[in-house]
């Protein structure tokens, strides 16, 4: 997968994550209690691990919407655009979450059990609202005035 920010514009970027901190509000308090009340982790860990992996998130949040315009290209025209859409949203997110959450845990001294656990609740989270997010994105990016050709 080659990313190109040629086409890349401030609209793009600003819709995208945009986007990408909307998904994350509304998924991430679900991450939050499975960490502290099922990982076990102190709400010290919690709270650094939440720092530590959210800031890169947020910053790079843009990069996930370039992951989904991949993801959807390389699908091609094997399936119509809602459902390449709802398969792209969520392989774009974990793919884009997890080696960010893997390494801060690593900094963070989680163990592997407590690191298998959230990541699989990540991937699970995805699956399961990763559609919102390519619906979010694609309505985002048509307020910004981000063009069809655009986004491809």
């Amino acid at each position: 997968m080659v990313l190109s920010f040629r086409k890349w514009d401030r609209r793009k970027v600003v819709a995208d994550s945009i986007a990408f901190l909307l998904y994350t509000a509304y998924t991430g308090w679900i991450i939050i209690v499975y960490e502290k009340y099922f990982c076990d982790l102190a709400i010290e860990q919690v709270i650094l691990l939440r720092l530590m992996s959210g800031m890169p998130r947020a910053l790079l949040g843009f990069l996930c919407g370039i992951m989904e315009d991949a993801i959807e290209r390389r699908m091609g025209d094997t399936a119509p655009r809602f459902l390449r859409r709802a398969a792209a949203g969520p392989l774009s997110l974990f793919s884009f979450q997890l080696p960010i959450y893997i390494v801060s845990a690593l900094i963070m001294r989680a163990s592997m059990e407590q690191m298998a656990i959230t990541s699989g609740l990540y991937i699970a989270i995805d699956i399961v609202f990763g559609w919102s997010y390519a619906v979010v994105l694609a309505r985002l990016r048509r307020c910004f005035g981000v063009s069809v050709e655009e986004q491809s």
